[in-house]
C-alpha cells in the first residue's frame, strides 16, 4: 500500500505541518484558503503573533469573534450557524466555534466545527489551526465519491468510489493510471465512508506486469468510475497494433493485481 509521495499540489482538503521552535504554542507561517461549501475560509498564521481563521464572505467573520494580531486579542464579528447555512449546508447541527481566547504563547486551537451536509457529502466538518508546538491547519470534511484520500501522517491513498465503498490504491504506478498524485486529497484525518474493499482495481486501458510479456487490455463498465469487468489478453503483436500499439501499454510491477475486481480473462477480440 505504499504510496511514494509526489503530490504537486494540494486540494481543498489539506493539513500543512510546520516545523518551528518551542517558544510559542501557535507558531510558524502560513496563510491557506480551504473551499466550504460554496464560501472559502481563510486560516493563517504569522511570526508576528497573528492568528486567525476567518470566513471569506461580508463582514469577514472570524472563528470565536476574536483574532490574534502582533500578540494582542481583537475583538471582532463572530462566525455563527448562520453563516455556515449561508454557504449551502443543510442539517447543521453541534456547532462549535473557538478564537483567541487565552495569549499567542498559550492557545493551541483557533477554528470551528459542525456536522451538516453539502451537495452529497454528510458528516463532520473542520478548518482549525491546532498545535502545541508545531502548528497545523486541520481539515476535517466527509470523503466524495470519486476522489482519492491520504492522511498526512501516513502514505497510503484510498480512493472512494462510490458513496459506500473504498479500497486502498496499489501502487505508485496504479495511482498514475488514475491520473497521477496531483489529485489525492491529503487531509488531517481520513473520514472514509461505508466499506473497505481491499485493494483497488486498475482503470481501463492496456497493462502489462515488468516481469512477464503478456498484455492485458482491461475494459467494460463497472460500479467504480472507468473501472469495468473484463479482462482480456492480448493475442499476438498485430492485434496490439490494431489497438494502438505497445505504446499506450502501461508497465507496472510484477506484484501488480491486474486481475482484482474483474471477471476470467479471456481473448481480445479483434477492434
Amino acid at each position: 500500500m505504499y504510496i511514494k509521495q509526489k503530490i504537486s499540489g494540494l486540494s481543498a482538503l489539506c493539513a500543512v505541518g510546520l516545523i518551528a521552535s518551542d517558544a510559542y504554542a501557535l507558531n510558524g507561517s502560513i496563510e491557506q484558503y480551504e473551499q466550504l461549501g460554496s464560501c472559502q475560509v481563510r486560516a493563517r498564521i504569522y511570526n508576528t503573533q497573528s492568528a486567525d481563521v476567518t470566513l471569506q464572505v461580508p463582514g469577514d467573520p472570524t472563528s470565536g469573534g476574536s483574532l490574534y494580531s502582533n500578540g494582542r486579542i481583537i475583538a471582532f464579528r463572530g462566525l455563527t450557524q448562520q453563516h455556515i447555512e449561508n454557504c449551502g449546508f443543510q442539517n447543521v447541527s453541534d456547532f462549535s466555534t473557538n478564537g483567541a481566547d487565552s495569549s499567542f504563547t498559550a492557545d493551541d486551537y483557533i477554528g470551528f466545527s459542525f456536522n451538516g451536509s453539502y451537495s452529497n457529502s454528510i458528516g463532520k466538518y473542520e478548518v482549525a489551526l491546532i498545535g502545541a508546538n508545531n502548528t497545523i491547519v486541520n481539515v476535517i470534511k466527509p470523503a466524495q465519491k470519486g476522489s482519492f484520500y491520504r492522511q498526512s501522517n501516513r502514505p497510503e491513498v484510498y480512493f472512494q468510489y462510490t458513496d459506500l465503498l473504498y479500497c486502498h490504491v496499489q501502487n505508485e504506478w496504479q495511482m498514475n493510471a488514475y491520473g497521477g498524485f496531483n489529485q489525492v486529497n491529503v487531509v488531517s484525518q481520513l473520514s472514509l465512508k461505508g466499506q473497505k474493499t481491499g485493494a483497488c482495481g486498475w482503470p481501463n486501458g492496456f497493462y502489462r506486469r515488468e516481469n512477464q510479456a503478456a498484455v492485458y487490455r482491461m475494459s467494460g463498465k463497472g460500479v467504480a468510475p472507468n473501472i469495468g469487468p473484463d479482462i482480456c489478453h492480448v493475442i499476438n503483436e498485430q492485434q496490439m497494433a490494431q489497438f494502438g500499439g505497445f505504446g499506450v501499454v502501461m508497465v507496472v510491477p510484477g506484484a501488480s493485481d491486474l486481475n482484482r475486481g474483474r471477471g476470467a480473462i479471456s481473448k481480445c477480440a479483434n477492434p
